[in-house]
């Protein structure tokens, strides 16, 4: 037997044991075997299912000017294609509707999560969240978690999370406005998105590198470089070498700063 079919060997017998481990870990998944796109090719070739799986909950952790809220609701939106409601987590109220339309996100299934002004319904907003993940009604959850005050209760709150889209089959697809995490999380996949150039001089496109900091089945480590439109939502990649980063300051913005207000990016930028 040649080295040559030894190593082909142990390689399919990597694959199998990958393979079990897998359905061991999402055995109790209420998935119905569809795979949900990021909405681009080349992110879903990084993934061991070529996508998202329902029933998982995905992280972005996104540094200013990375357009981190506009590409993760391409994927929310892809989720709800084949029916059921995109329900949008909104505590700052800069989400605006008509943006994420002119994107392609259906508004007859939105549900939009606002959260009251007083500190006492900070745990009705966070049971909000848990309830529409856990309805089978419920394709997607998409948008920016309130801070937590302790660390046990994001252990704890983040974790019913967890329970709750694996018994539902819906996807919690997260921003987070830090360039990486920085506490435990039980999310399944986490994706770090940096800005690879000045925002500025590209107008309406954005450059990115996105890195898969975590996925369960998944070699880790491996990162991309892709150009954003922020009006059409178009994703694509881009070749290596032209994608070179340079030390630009890059304004902040709050969530979902392509898709909020006009009126209210207006005097977030003043502030």
């Amino acid at each position: 037997m040649s080295k040559l079919q030894i190593s082909t060997e142990k390689l399919q017998t990597i694959q199998k044991l990958r393979g079990k481990i897998r359905r061991t870990e999402t055995c109790s998944r209420n998935d119905d075997g569809t795979v949900i796109s990021s909405g681009c090719e080349a992110i879903d070739k990084l993934l061991p299912s070529n996508g998202y799986n329902r029933g998982t909950i995905i992280e972005w952790f996104a540094e200013p000017g990375s357009a981190a809220e506009l590409f993760s609701l391409t994927a929310a939106g892809n989720a709800a294609n084949d029916g059921g409601a995109l329900v949008i987590v909104d505590p700052h109220g800069h989400f605006y509707p008509p943006a994420a339309h002119a994107i392609g996100i259906h508004l007859s299934n939105l549900i939009i999560l606002k959260r009251g002004t007083q500190k006492t319904q900070a745990n009705d907003f966070l049971w909000a969240i848990d309830q529409s993940l856990r309805c089978n009604a419920v394709a997607a959850v998409w948008g920016q978690l309130p801070e937590f005050e302790t660390t046990t209760q994001a252990n704890h709150w983040q974790r019913r999370f967890q329970l709750s889209a694996e018994s539902s089959g819906c996807c919690g697809m997260f921003v987070k406005n830090q360039s990486k995490p920085s506490a435990p999380s039980w999310a399944e996949i986490q994706w770090q998105l940096r800005p690879l150039a000045n925002q500025k001089r590209f107008g309406d496109t954005r450059h990115i590198r996105a890195s898969l900091v975590r996925c369960r089945g998944a070699v880790t480590g491996k990162h991309i470089d892709l150009k954003i439109n922020t009006i059409t939502g178009n994703v694509q990649q881009v070749q290596r070498e032209h994608a070179t980063r340079k030390n630009t300051a890059a304004y902040s913005l709050p969530l979902a700063a392509e898709l909020a207000n006009p009126k209210t990016r207006r005097r977030a930028a003043r502030a």
